[in-house]
């Protein structure tokens, strides 16, 4: 789809395809999709050079006002950008200049490129991407078969990025750049409360930034003025509550949420309307990740057991069943531990844990071999944390994972 509307496939794409560049930044050889050219501004005519100054330009246009907080997210997201990207500095490098840990810089670099795609996009169209059609109907004019549609696009979406999980914080912020092109066509504020850093729940981001948005969409024309705010906390359960609140209201009646409940199915999230005469307010709940476990097997019953067996344990299985993806998986989903088998279709497992353990991105990271192969020794002695063999039970199983994640005394 062309022209100024654009949509969010093409948003999506723009963004993985922005992500790929500036990693491939000073590859000589590089060339970047036409998407990402043309929101650049630039031509391969003027070469490599070119393509390192547009991009160069488009990061310092994110660069903080001296009266930015020392703590404003958006200095962290220029940090990343100008650090790793430009200066090309090594994660480690980059984590101590920020001041944060290197998992902590693993779970922000995703959402700084994504800040500046949105950034490129905006400025490029004007207007933020619009919503994932078709938009959910009123209560007054049903429309057959729409639910069935947003689950076939949520469940492609997962598939084309499995594991792959969204930063509260992160997600609130984007949300509340691009609501405030439909928040100022009511004169209505819109502000995030900042969370705890590290709440992330197991749903794609382009899903939680729609929900986010259509909640936004409702509550906006319902103001004559006023603020619509998003926040974020823990629950005592293991789960965490994201509200989006407007008051003061001037036209009551909600309409029911259903593209909200739709997107929040398969991660288990729920989503309750709360309204008084001032004031109303969408109240979601997710599954709150406190770790997240990469399995590289081949077997996707293995996957399934693991499953099972962490159910309600704060872990979260992510699952590859290729040796050559665990790389950029553990890029994506930042996970606490990093479990694998060693009899794997494409490349031998010893291989792998040992380029693992060299890799500055995944090298740091507690690893345990679990396999039919007793080969204990050698999998301690190429740097695995701990070794489990096949069959596994679930105490077993969780045992090893607690003391993988768990702090050195």
């Amino acid at each position: 789809m062309s022209g100024h509307q654009g949509d969010i496939e093409d948003f999506d794409a723009f963004a993985e395809g922005l992500r790929e560049t500036v990693v491939r930044l000073y590859d000589p050889a590089y060339r970047p999709s036409v998407l990402v050219l043309r929101l650049l501004s630039v031509s391969m005519q003027g070469g490599p050079q070119a393509l390192q100054t547009a991009v160069t330009q488009a990061i310092d246009a994110l660069r903080p006002g001296p009266d930015a907080p020392p703590t404003a997210r958006i200095r962290r997201i220029y940090g990343i950008l100008l650090h790793r990207y430009v200066q090309g500095l090594t994660q480690e490098e980059v984590a101590e200049r920020l001041g944060i840990t290197a998992r902590h810089l693993r779970r922000e670099q995703p959402e700084a490129v994504h800040a500046l795609a949105l950034h490129l996009w905006d400025q490029h169209f004007a207007v933020t991407p619009p919503r994932a059609e078709p938009s959910p109907p009123g209560e007054d004019a049903p429309a057959p078969g729409w639910r069935a549609q947003v689950r076939e696009e949520l469940s492609l979406l997962r598939e084309s990025a499995p594991g792959v999980v969204s930063d509260l914080n992160a997600l609130m912020h984007e949300a509340a750049t691009l609501g405030r092109v439909l928040a100022d066509k009511h004169a209505v504020a819109l502000t995030v409360v900042e969370a705890h850093p590290l709440l992330s729940v197991a749903i794609h981001p382009a899903a939680l930034r729609q929900v986010l948005l259509a909640a936004i969409a409702q509550l906006a024309p319902r103001m004559q003025g006023g603020q619509i705010t998003l926040a974020a906390h823990p629950l005592p359960d293991g789960r965490v509550r994201l509200s989006i609140g407007g008051a003061p209201i001037a036209l009551p009646g909600l309409p029911s949420p259903g593209f909200i409940e739709e997107a929040l199915d398969a991660p288990d999230g729920t989503v309750t309307l709360e309204e008084t005469p001032k004031r109303a307010a969408f109240h979601i709940e997710l599954p709150l990740l406190e770790h997240v476990v990469l399995v590289v097997d081949d077997n996707q019953d293995m996957a399934h057991l693991y499953r099972r067996y962490t159910a309600g344990a704060g872990f979260y299985i992510v699952h590859v069943t290729e040796g050559r993806r665990a790389l950029a998986a553990a890029e994506s989903c930042a996970p606490s531990v990093i479990v694998l088998d060693v009899m794997l279709p494409d490349m031998d497992g010893w291989t792998l844990l040992a380029s693992l353990r060299q890799n500055p991105a995944t090298r740091d990271l507690p690893m345990i071999v679990c396999s039919v192969v007793p080969e204990e020794g050698l999998a301690l002695a190429l740097g695995a944390t701990g070794y489990l063999r096949k069959p596994i039970q679930r105490e077993q199983f969780l045992q090893a994972l607690q003391a993988a994640v768990r702090p050195p005394a």
